[in-house]
């Protein structure tokens, strides 16, 4: 089963791995989600919350 904690700490790492990677005094970062074909029954909505 999936462990909803690991996730969390992945999408950390990530967007703090990305944040290092920007030009110094930059500090924005820009998400684009593809949500075709994303229903409720595919959402894991405690993840949402999250973010």
């Amino acid at each position: 089963k999936h462990d909803p904690l690991q996730s969390e700490k992945l999408c950390v790492f990530l967007i703090e791995k990305i944040i290092n990677s920007l030009p110094a005094g930059k500090g924005e970062v820009l998400g684009i989600f593809d949500l075709r074909g994303f229903g409720p029954e595919n959402g894991d909505i405690l993840f949402l919350k999250f973010l």
